[in-house]
């Protein structure tokens, strides 16, 4: 089984909400479903430098993170689907991060098909990945399992 090391981004605003975004149903670790963003750390790169590639990566170079702040970690096992169909069975290592965002400025690569702002009590109402939902509890947001 492959294992990889990702960083992820909790990125919060000036409003206290925080940004989703929505995998397209064709591809990634949970298709058509809502995640942080964030993704793998390549050779000869910093966990850091990871994050911020991550970040403008997904969501573009307009967004300001003025501070990131390492905060927690979450290992499991997923099943990735690839655009050409190909299935791959993943063991991850998740480095979580709190980051603050000066701005709301986003514009989404291929990775994801929407984005929101959301507050942390309508946190529920979203079709979160399991990664995602097991973050947000852990900030003992409203989108608690019953």
């Amino acid at each position: 089984m492959k294992r990889r090391v990702i960083v992820a981004a909790l990125i919060k605003n000036q409003d206290n909400e925080y940004l989703i975004c929505k995998m397209p149903k064709s591809r990634g670790a949970y298709p058509g479903k809502w995640a942080i963003p964030g993704g793998g750390i390549n050779a000869n790169e910093t966990i850091l430098e990871a994050l911020n590639r991550e970040i403008k990566e997904e969501i573009e170079e307009e967004l300001i993170i003025s501070k990131i702040t390492p905060w927690n970690f979450k290992d499991h096992i997923v099943k990735k689907l690839y655009p050409d169909g190909k299935i791959e069975e993943i063991y991850m290592i998740c480095l979580i991060f709190d980051c603050f965002a000066e701005n709301k400025i986003i514009k989404l690569n291929e990775e994801f098909e929407k984005y929101a702002w959301v507050l942390p009590e309508n946190i529920k109402s979203y079709d979160l990945n399991a990664a995602t939902k097991w973050t947000f509890q852990q900030k003992n947001f409203s989108n608690k399992k019953s």
